[in-house]
């Protein structure tokens, strides 16, 4: 069934994909091991949510350091609608394994704090960097989306990618404030929902049973844009990039389906391969019902900080 269902999603034609990424991406699935729905072993365990053969994966598709569509260079991409930022501090939201902070400190010369909340990616990112050349320029923390906070006035930005994971996002957004400086910018992308998801239907199910630490409770795009207005931020830009993030998914797939053509991949991936096929699939499917939607937000703060304290509602 799962075999079918990636099969049938993937080979789908995606508009405005150049030719030469168009090969069957049926005769490569067909080619995959079968596991039974069953993980094969872990040769270097992570952890239970990111083991070595799923960050490999991950890798394999969205480039060396990233876990999501776009990669690295999608999240330089991000950075680099934030002004003035020579040798500034910014916050990098969502750091994930090290690539993203490495990509923003080479490319543009920011000093870069890179904030992951989970813990395995998190230690990935800390034994990478330690190697890197730009490591002078780059830390690495821990956080918890539900306990969240980056000291005061630390950073000069923040760059936020999918920071919230279920967790509510006024607390997020007031300690994001807190940690900038007076005129500081942000630059956010996160997922909205127009209206809640229900529980009850097959591809919301799916998704969480795929992603069991990513709570199902987004807020609206409205929700977020008034709650920067009330931190005292000028709001810039709301920007709906669901197209463009469904466009990078498949054009990862394909890239991927490609190489595989060319190497096999070890049997120890293909479970994980065949799980992160199910997760975009379900991902992409949502997207395109139009219950999920990415949405990229570009704020520039007061210059002088917004009081703390204030409730907002």
């Amino acid at each position: 069934m799962l075999l079918q269902t990636v099969r049938t999603w993937f080979n789908r034609p995606a508009a405005g994909l150049p030719p030469m990424l168009e090969p069957s991406l049926a005769d490569a699935i067909d080619r995959l091991p079968q596991t039974g729905g069953k993980p094969l072993p872990t040769a270097r365990p992570i952890s239970e949510t990111w083991p070595y053969e799923r960050l490999k994966v991950a890798e394999m598709l969205w480039g060396e350091g990233a876990v999501r569509p776009g990669g690295t260079p999608e999240i330089v991409r991000l950075g680099r609608t934030l002004t003035g930022t020579s040798s500034a501090t910014v916050m990098l939201v969502g750091a994930g394994p090290g690539g993203a902070a490495a990509g923003v400190a080479q490319n543009l010369g920011l000093i870069v704090t890179g904030f992951e909340a989970d813990p395995a990616l998190a230690a990935v990112a800390v034994e990478r960097l330690r190697r890197s050349p730009m490591t002078k320029r780059i830390q690495t923390r821990s956080w918890d989306p539900w306990n969240p906070a980056f000291g005061r006035h630390d950073f000069h930005h923040a760059i936020c990618v999918e920071p919230l994971r279920g967790a509510p996002s006024v607390p997020f957004l007031t300690a994001c404030t807190e940690a900038l400086r007076p005129a500081g910018q942000l630059v956010m992308a996160e997922l909205v929902a127009d209206q809640p998801l229900d529980r009850d239907d097959e591809p919301v199910a799916a998704w969480a049973r795929l992603e069991p630490t990513r709570g199902l409770d987004f807020p609206t795009e409205r929700e977020i844009t008034r709650a920067l207005s009330r931190l005292g931020f000028h709001v810039r830009v709301a920007e709906d990039i669901t197209e463009r993030h469904i466009h990078l998914c498949l054009l990862g797939w394909r890239v991927l389906v490609r190489e595989l053509k060319r190497d096999n991949l070890p049997m120890s991936h293909a479970y994980w391969m065949l799980r992160e096929a199910e997760l975009w699939q379900t991902r992409i499917k949502l997207m395109q019902q139009g219950k999920l939607r990415l949405v990229r937000w570009h704020a520039q703060g007061r210059p002088t900080s917004f009081a703390s304290g204030h409730e907002l509602v």
